[in-house]
């Protein structure tokens, strides 16, 4: 069937977008051979992926079969997607101007991966692009290119991402040379300029980074690639990158904290924490710490309490994600507003998502919880009490005081051992048990 857009694919007539089954029928025309060079896409508004209806294949399937048009968000995002929206994207490619939200990319298996929520493998440009959504490529044998990006897994020659945020989470569990990760991107023969993340990134040591999980340089290029003006916040990653060494070659580049051009020996050079582009929490709030980013026509930060802290894209808008107060007392689950877990059942919630962040808001007591507040673990805790009480003493006597408290009946240890104990009588075992290190005890 023909596609349904709107449009006749000019700059001026865009195809217009409106539905996730139009995002399908894009996918389709290009792996049925249509690069659509030259044309122009935009979407009229955002887009909620039905996965559960309709299996998401990204647009384009191979390096020659490849998305080579224009692609405009206009500022709107796509949620819900379980792989990169683009495939493969080629030279003359643009995608600009949207956003990634929600969802869960992921890739599993042996063999060689290029992975990331926004595109797989790209030849072309990303501009003005953000993405909070989970990654994760798990399962990938040592030996195989695996690169895994918050936003592209691989940027080829001559390819340039810029201007681009993450702010979602990023697993990798590939241990070998070539499985890398990174925030904006998994690895980059390209340039990667004026970007950040704040996205937890997880992976082996020395390959899961805040900006670029490997940069390379290809002596063949005559474009040096480079990674310039990128930042990450603290506690996210280790470093911004990792420098290749496969290649002896003196380049000229830009540090990812510093505008300055400097050359470097990419067999020598070593990557220091001072010039990786670690930024803390204060830092990414304020315009200043952002070298190079244009704060009066690209970026905007907001001075409204509660709004998203860091750098946002005029372009493609951003709204940090609502607080969950239903399994939390607050927070989103970043690292910069984390979960807040302030009783033992939002605590027992972490299970529910073990890559989030969490920040404990208070003390918490186990023993009344568990007694009081979980009747599956009363018999067990019963016990415990007993044992820990026979072992201290025969008998509670019934003018026992704790602080101010009378106790007031008498509690001997064979109600423990033969099972009468009341309720009551377990309560004042626990109270005694709560204060002996203050209270001198008959």
């Amino acid at each position: 069937a023909d596609p349904t857009w709107t449009g006749t694919g000019t700059e001026a007539d865009p195809y217009v977008i409106t539905t996730y089954a139009q995002l399908g029928e894009l996918s389709t025309a290009v792996k049925g051979g249509n690069k659509y060079e030259g044309k122009y896409f935009a979407l009229a508004n955002d887009i909620t992926a039905d996965t559960a209806t309709t299996a998401w294949t990204s647009i384009g399937t191979s390096a020659s079969n490849n998305f080579d048009g224009v692609f405009n968000g206009r500022g709107f995002k796509i949620s819900g997607l379980t792989s990169a929206l683009f495939g493969y994207t080629g030279v003359s490619s643009v995608v600009e101007n949207l956003g990634i939200t929600g969802g869960s990319v992921k890739a599993s298996g042996f063999g060689m991966y290029y992975t990331g929520s926004l595109a797989n493998d790209i030849y072309g440009t990303v501009k003005d692009c953000w993405s909070d959504s989970a990654v994760s490529v798990t399962g990938k044998s040592n030996l195989a290119s695996c690169y895994t990006g918050g936003l592209v897994g691989y940027a080829e020659n001559d390819s340039l991402i810029t201007d681009c945020f993450f702010a979602g989470t990023l697993y990798s569990d590939g241990s070998g040379l070539l499985n890398q990760a990174g925030g904006i991107v998994g690895a980059t023969l390209g340039t990667v300029k004026n970007c950040y993340n704040t996205g937890k990134i997880t992976g082996q040591s020395g390959k899961a980074n805040g900006i670029a999980g490997m940069w390379y340089y290809d002596a063949s290029d005559t474009t040096p690639s480079s990674v310039a003006n990128c930042y990450y916040l603290e506690g996210s990653a280790m470093l911004a990158y990792t420098k290749s060494t496969t290649t002896h070659q003196t380049v000229t580049v830009s540090e990812a904290s510093s505008s300055t051009t400097a050359t470097k020996d990419k067999t020598t050079d070593t990557l220091s924490t001072s010039d990786s582009g670690v930024l803390t929490d204060t830092q990414m709030k304020a315009a200043g710490s952002f070298t190079g980013f244009d704060f009066t026509n690209t970026w905007t930060i907001s001075a409204t309490a509660g709004d998203y802290p860091y750098p946002t894209l005029k372009a493609a808008a951003y709204t940090k994600p609502a607080d969950n107060t239903t399994d939390f007392a607050g927070g989103n689950g970043t690292l910069y507003d984390p979960y807040q877990i302030t009783t033992i059942a939002q605590l027992e919630n972490v299970k529910k998502d073990l890559s989030a962040n969490y920040i404990l808001e208070n003390d918490l007591t186990f023993y009344d919880y568990m007694y009081s507040s979980k009747a599956d673990n009363q018999t067990a805790y019963k016990k415990q009490i007993a044992a820990m009480y026979i072992a201290q003493h025969d008998t509670i006597a019934a003018s026992t005081t704790i602080g101010s408290e009378l106790l007031g009946q008498i509690v001997d240890s064979s109600l423990f051992t033969n099972g009468t104990a009341t309720d009551a009588q377990y309560e004042i075992a626990v109270k005694v048990l709560n204060a002996q290190n203050s209270t001198t005890l008959p």
